[in-house]
Formats: structure tokens, sequence, C-alpha cells
């Protein structure tokens, strides 16, 4: 699969544009937020009278927004091709877009409410070539709308699902046991290589694993050394390198509930460095079991980021990049609780104008995702559905990292210095 970074509101609503207008079959957007100025960007596509790829619309994430989007998708609600509820219950606060069965974009803006000129900083990846992680994100998009659809009976839940083509699927290659290694190495570059396949990285990351255990085993069964371990891990360094040269990545769909697994996760896992950033940040999120982590992070010499568009608690109408918030005292005391370890905590103590949720970790995978990081809510009461991406390719970390830092040194020159000196 070929995933290539969007970095600023300007791009995302670009690739909304282009999977809009290239759509042959179907479209599905899902956003939260609906406006009228947000619409221009995709209306005069809609509008086309020779379209005829039908168009899904899955929005709202409360019964006062979906009251909000009433008058905008009135614009798009008589389209014949345009499939909208405007009170499914949906709950989304995920930010994607799916063309056909083919390509899809995941973002962290709503894009069908913020234009291309937004203030707010807000990032993407796009997917191009079918397979698995398409079709992961159709089946999440159903499951979605299912209550709604059961509910309202407005229309059916499959319907984007059905009409989508169908994607090539890919079984794990069948590879005997090699009398060399390096025939084995040729088998998985070759398959890496060839013409006319799409390869699915995950299935690929699979083939690697089932490659390395032939290779450790003999013909008759048996568990036997056959090659040297750094023979292994050339082997995969290759592989690995070449998926990034060709923009490929292993990709890995993540829903609501894992995603505060995933930042405890790479807490506990980093080696070097973990970037967050998130839209709001809020007490709760930084609670004891979340001081903890970040300590044991920190006395393992861990360099943290925690960056933050503006506060959740006491919000302010007139709060704006570069004027401090009254919510400092909560930054403050996360400072002091975290003192005497060997690490580097930065937290930025002015709003940065940041809408995306991010996470970064050594600088080689990346979280991109509707979910922040910083303010979730740790309850089973939460509803919202949140969708993210994690990919594994230091390109795309690097992108979204060097994304960040153009914007910082826009809005706080001197907070993006710090920022440069931790990161590089």
């Amino acid at each position: 699969m070929i995933v290539e970074p969007v970095i600023g509101p300007a791009h995302v609503v670009r690739e909304v544009q282009q999977l809009v207008r290239g759509a042959r079959e179907q479209i599905v957007l899902v956003c939260p937020f609906l406006t009228e100025a947000g619409l221009q960007s995709v209306l005069p596509y809609l509008e086309d009278p020779k379209r005829v790829a039908k168009t899904f619309v899955i929005h709202g994430i409360d019964d006062a927004v979906d009251a909000a989007a009433g008058a905008p998708s009135s614009r798009i609600a008589g389209l014949s091709h345009v499939v909208l509820d405007l009170d499914h219950g949906s709950k989304a606060h995920a930010k994607i877009a799916i063309q056909d069965a083919n390509s899809a974009l995941v973002t962290t803006m709503n894009y069908l409410s913020s234009g291309g000129a937004s203030p707010l900083f807000d990032v993407g990846v796009t997917l191009h070539g079918g397979g698995a992680v398409i079709d992961d994100l159709l089946l999440w998009a159903s499951s979605v709308a299912a209550p709604a659809v059961a509910k309202k009976g407005a229309w059916r839940a499959n319907d984007f699902v059905g009409a989508r083509t169908s994607a090539s699927s890919h079984s794990l290659p069948m590879l005997d046991v090699p009398g060399t290694f390096a025939a084995l190495v040729e088998e998985v570059a070759g398959r890496l290589h060839g013409s006319g396949d799409r390869v699915d990285c995950r299935v690929f990351t699979q083939s690697v694993l089932v490659a390395t255990e032939h290779a450790l085993r003999s013909p008759d069964g048996d568990t036997k050394l056959l090659i040297q371990a750094s023979e292994i891990a050339t082997f995969i360094q290759r592989v690995v390198d070449d998926l990034e040269a060709s923009h490929r990545a292993s990709v890995e769909v993540v829903s609501t509930t894992s995603h505060r697994a995933f930042l405890f996760d790479a807490l506990e896992r980093a080696k070097d460095s973990v970037l967050v950033a998130s839209h709001h940040i809020g007490r709760p999120s930084l609670g004891p079991n979340f001081r903890k982590t970040l300590r044991r992070a920190l006395d393992r010499g861990v360099t943290v980021v925690l960056l933050w568009g503006e506060h959740s608690v006491q919000p302010r109408a007139d709060a704006r990049p570069g004027v401090p918030d009254p919510g400092d005292a909560l930054i403050s005391q996360l400072i002091a609780d975290v003192e005497g370890t060997s690490g580097r905590l930065v937290v930025n103590r002015m709003p940065l104008g940041i809408h995306c949720k991010l996470l970064v970790l050594d600088r080689a995978a990346t979280l991109v995702t509707s979910y922040d990081l910083l303010d979730f809510i740790d309850s089973h009461e939460y509803n919202r559905n949140e969708l993210g991406l994690w990919i594994d390719s230091t390109r795309v970390a690097s992108a979204m990292l060097g994304g960040l830092r153009d914007h910082i040194r826009g809005v706080h020159p001197e907070f993006a210095r710090t920022l440069d000196g931790c990161l590089t």
C-alpha cells in the first residue's frame, strides 16, 4: 500500500477534492461537522450533472451538532447520488474519506466544516492501492452507521460496503525451505518488486516472519539454526528499506478504545523520543497513571514532547497562539511531578494553534488520529467513534515532525527553537 503524508489544512482539503472528483463508483465522507463554508470545497464536484459516483456522508456526534448541520447539509441532501441522513446518530468524531475500494484519506481535520485557509494546523495520510486496510475502513464506517440505520431505516449500513469493488486478496506466499538464505532473500525481494501485484504490507510483514521461520527449520521440521542472526537482521532491514523507498508502509487501523493503550504503550516502549500533539490538554488525561508511565519513560532517558492547541479546562474565548493561558498551573504541576529524571520533558505553556492529533514514536512510527490524546475521557460513557492509523514509516514520521516545526516557527519562534533542539 502506498502511504503519503499530507501536511497542513490546504493540502488536506486538496486531497479531499481529488478523492471526490476521482471517484468512479462511490465516495464515503466521514466528518463530525458540516458548515456552508466547509462544503464549498466539494460542492462543485457533487453538483456536477455528469456525476455518477454515489456519495455517502456520515456526520454528527450529538443532537446539537446534527441540528447545526441541517442548513448546510440541505445543499447536498437533494442531490440524487448523495445519501445523507440529517440525524443518524453515528456519533462519529473521525475524519476520513474513502474513494471506491482503492484510496482513502485519514486526517485530523474537520474538512467539511473548516476550509483550506484554516489557521489551525492539521495533517493526514493518503492510502492508495486497495487491500485490507481500505476494507477495514469501509467496515468501520459501516459499523458506525449501523445503530442509526436500524433506528431510522433511512439507508442500509451495507450499501457502501456492498458497492465497493472487490479488493485483491493476498495469501501468504508458499515458500519452499531454501537451500541457502540467499535464495530466501531473493524470493521475498522478488515478490516485493513483482510487476502487477499490489503488495499488502501487513501480509508482507507476515511473509517476512514466515520466511524467517522457514529459514530456521530443516526440511524434517526440527528446529535448527541454519543461518546467522545477523543475516536475518540484514534481510529484514533490506525489506524495510525497500518499503520506504517505494513509499509503502505497514498500516494498522486504531479504533476508539485502543488509543489510550497506544499512548501508554508508546511511553513504555520508547527508546529515544515520544511526541504527542493534541488539540486540547486536560486534567483527566494527565492523571496518576499517565504521570507514572511518563516518569518511567523519562527515567530511561527518553525525550517526551507534549504539544497542545488550547486548554479544555477553563476555556477562554480570547485564547490564541502565543498568549499565556490560565491552565498553565496544570502544566507546571506536571513538570514538577517528574523532576529528577534523566530524560527531558518539553511542554508548551502557550496555545500553538494546532488541531492535529499525533503520536510519533522514536521518529519511526506515527499515529494519525481524530482522538485528543491529551484530553481523553477515561470513562465507559465515552461514546464517540474515533479512528486513527498507526504507520510504521520513518518517512511519514519525519514529514509530520517537519510540518509541526514549520507551523510552530510561525506561531512561537522561541518555542520552535526548543523543539528543534530536542528532536533533531
